[in-house]
């Protein structure tokens, strides 16, 4: 027998699968062709799909679903055909959906009453549902060219295709198949969950023999599914479990020995190229989503709607909605735009007046300080081997004006190390200027006092890290500080660099978007969800540099902003900003009085010095000094406390005197 031409076809799985009632999902996969006529359209009907087994209750439904098929001879004339479906159960029987209509008919209906009764909440409402969730593209989920948007056949083409391609012959499927269940793709009644269609030109290619990627469905708006393809030759059986791992690992090796850089120019670090050779197909599945809800959200009104659903404005309608559609991420060529007004960095900018950053980069051009010098020290050390636009000399150059300028307009904050990272990461979604004002959010808004030379702040937000982490994970609490790592400690780095230095690029936007909408509260959910991940592998640890080793492995995993972005949006659920602030309110408290206790100590010490200096006083009595100084710091009697702190202030004016009266 001699060797055919075969394509093997595995549905791995698929995410973020919609329907009203429980996703119990299954596969169908076939063959249909590209243009079906009225006969090819009989026989797209007869030709034989294999269904996979149904997972029940997911909507991250992984089957592993394996079929085989004789390559067609002409492979452009072909698509593979992917169909997800939900089973219906009893409920779904009983009470199916109620609409028959179309997609706007339903939401003109909704909206109806709304206007009659001239309720503008309502309104507002039916608009932005209108706006976020939008009608599905017909034409999403066909693939028909590597572009996805030229159809690979001319009307010529076909027509020549249909002659070698006679009606009376069968769809090319492999014998071996016969024991799977088989199913008429047009009989089945359960209810649809999208398709995806594939020209086989572009997975019948001695370039690109094994492909692993995602592709959205249509005709819905949400979900993806992950398709493997294997195109090989062999005379008979078809390929076995093993075999085909042995050629998707050859593909990912191959994949994985080139440099792999992210959408920004992050370079991905070795241990997950492995899953970024199909995660990047994902996240551009994703990014297009994103992309259709906001242009249609996206409108005049755009910049006045952003404004109304800041961080700083009470919960509404509207605002949940947002937040839901920020949760899900803000497209990146609109992220601009979107931080500008979700911040009130737009606001800052119109009260400052016009030329206000021109003028301070002017200012700086001709000033030197120290805190410029310490600018310059850290200038290099930002993200330096990265491959972002920042490493070029243009991008060095726009990181020093920004972070000179501000030092300029906050001289109480000046310069901190942290900020040049998150300025860095800023230029890479806006231009300069922007960047300057959405600094300025961060610095006097969201985080005031992070990045002051008391950094109380900071301070304040690692005892409510401290007190978060023993309540929600105690035995990770117990563990950290038996091989001495307290992790509030850790999360200091992580809240002053606002995970830029942490996690990977795009993780750490949709972690931005989040703050811009929800506050700075957003970040203990996501040191949170970080360490409930981190928690089982830590456990089997035992030593400090083993810790730091799988937390920083950990970080470098987080690739999949999706899969991380719903853990925390999980602990969200129950660390809520109202929580987070009565726990910064309780510990502020701690914070000022530690900072009063070390204000004191630093001029008692002042005091104390001088005390040294007199020979008439010995270092027994220095020694008294100080244990009276001590106890009156302890002491929860306020009278004896009094009384301690006067005897020291007693002693000291009688050194200082003594001082002047030995002259």
């Amino acid at each position: 027998m001699r060797n055919q031409k075969r394509l093997c076809v595995e549905v791995v799985g698929a995410r973020n699968l919609e329907s009203p009632e429980s996703v119990d999902a299954y596969c169908v996969v076939g063959l249909c062709d590209v243009k079906p006529r009225q006969a090819q359209g009989r026989r797209t009907a007869a030709s034989p799909c294999f269904r996979s087994a149904t997972v029940t209750a997911s909507v991250n439904p992984t089957w592993g679903h394996v079929t085989e098929f004789v390559a067609p001879s002409r492979p452009a004339t072909v698509r593979l055909r992917v169909q997800l479906f939900s089973e219906k159960n009893f409920f779904f029987d009983m009470f199916p959906p109620s609409s028959s209509g179309s997609w706007e008919e339903e939401e003109r209906a909704k909206s109806e009453p709304a206007r009659a009764a001239g309720s503008v909440k309502n309104e507002i409402k039916s608009n932005l549902v209108k706006a976020v969730l939008g009608k599905p593209m017909s034409t999403k989920g066909v693939h028909d060219s590597d572009s996805d948007d030229v159809v690979t056949l001319s009307e010529e083409e076909d027509e020549e295709d249909d002659e070698l391609i006679g009606e009376e012959q069968d769809w090319p499927i492999i014998e071996e198949n016969s024991t799977m269940e088989t199913v008429a793709a047009d009989t089945i009644k359960d209810e649809v969950l999208g398709v995806v269609e594939i020209n086989t030109s572009l997975l019948c290619k001695s370039s690109r023999a094994v492909t692993d990627s995602w592709y959205s469905l249509s005709g819905t708006r949400f979900g993806e599914v992950r398709i493997r393809t294997i195109w090989y030759e062999r005379a008979k059986g078809m390929l076995t479990a093993q075999d085909r791992e042995t050629l998707f690992q050859e593909h990912w090796t191959r994949s994985a020995e080139k440099q792999m850089s992210d959408y920004y120019g992050f370079t991905i670090p070795e241990s997950c190229r492995e899953t970024w050779v199909h995660l990047r197909s994902y996240q551009d599945c994703r990014e297009e989503r994103r992309v259709e809800d906001w242009t249609r959200f996206y409108d005049a009104q755009m910049a006045e709607r952003l404004r109304r659903c800041s961080y700083k404005e009470k919960d509404t309608e509207e605002k949940e909605l947002l937040v839901e559609l920020v949760r899900a991420g803000i497209p990146r060529h609109l992220r601009e735009r979107a931080y500008m007004s979700l911040s009130g960095s737009s606001e800052k900018q119109e009260n400052a007046g016009p030329g206000y950053y021109a003028n301070l980069v002017k200012e700086a051009e001709t000033m030197e300080t120290d805190t410029f010098r310490q600018i310059e020290l850290d200038i290099d050390r930002t993200f330096g081997h990265s491959g972002t636009t920042v490493c070029t000399d243009s991008g060095r150059s726009q990181l020093r004006r920004i972070l000179r300028a501000y030092s300029l307009r906050n001289p109480s904050v000046g310069y901190c190390q942290g900020l040049n990272f998150i300025v860095a990461f800023l230029m890479l979604i806006a231009d300069e200027e922007v960047v300057f004002w959405l600094l300025s959010v961060f610095c006097e808004d969201l985080y005031p006092g992070y990045y002051t030379p008391t950094m109380a702040d900071i301070q304040t937000d690692m005892l409510v890290l401290k007190h978060l982490i023993a309540e929600e994970l105690p035995r990770l609490d117990e563990f950290t500080s038996d091989v001495g790592l307290p992790l509030e400690l850790l999360g200091s780095q992580w809240l002053l660099c606002l995970f830029t230095t942490t996690f990977p690029s795009e993780t750490v936007f949709r972690i931005f978007d989040c703050i811009f909408t929800e506050g700075s509260a957003f970040v203990f959910p996501v040191i949170m969800a970080h360490l409930r991940r981190l928690e089982p592998t830590l456990l089997d640890l035992n030593e400090f540099h083993g810790v730091l080793s799988s937390i920083k492995d950990a970080e470098n995993a987080c690739i999949d902003g999706d899969l991380f972005m719903d853990a925390v949006c999980k602990e969200a659920e129950h660390i809520s900003p109202s929580r987070i602030q009565k726990l910064r309110d309780e510990q502020r408290g701690s914070v000022r009085n530690e900072m009063q206790r070390a204000e004191r100590a630093r001029a008692f010490n002042q005091q104390l010095a001088i005390v040294y200096e007199i020979p008439a006083f010995s270092n027994y009595a220095a020694g008294l000094l100080r244990f009276f100084h001590e106890e009156a710091e302890v002491s929860s009697r306020s009278d004896v406390a009094f009384v301690l702190t006067m005897l020291c202030h007693g002693l000291v004016w009688f050194a200082e005197h003594s001082k002047r009266w030995s002259r």
